[in-house]
């Protein structure tokens, strides 16, 4: 197991979208909460396992690049998927008194 502490770049630059188009991307996919940690081990879709130990305070954004191999032509990157959200409209209560709000 490879242990990555550094991010390379992230796939929407302009510098490496034109080097990625074409290449091979072994995605790692990642919640929302697990990007935020900067400590995780986790298997990507090709099934390698990466041990990600980020300085403290950074955390991983959509597109980030974590390896990138100019001879095969291929990436490791990361995929941050969303959770979905409840959204709730309290406009309503803005004129009632605090305790009946």
């Amino acid at each position: 197991m490879e242990i990555f502490d550094s991010v390379l770049g992230n796939a929407f630059e302009a510098a490496w979208s034109g080097r990625l188009e074409g290449a091979h991307i072994d995605w790692l996919e990642l919640s929302q909460w697990d990007a935020q940690k900067n400590r995780f081990r986790k298997k990507t879709a090709g099934g390698r396992v990466m041990a990600v130990a980020l300085e403290r305070g950074h955390s991983l954004r959509d597109g980030d690049i974590l390896e990138w191999d100019e001879e095969k032509n291929s990436a490791v990157v990361c995929r941050i998927r969303l959770c979905p959200v409840m959204a709730v409209d309290m406009a309503a209560l803005g004129g009632r008194p605090r305790d009946e709000a």
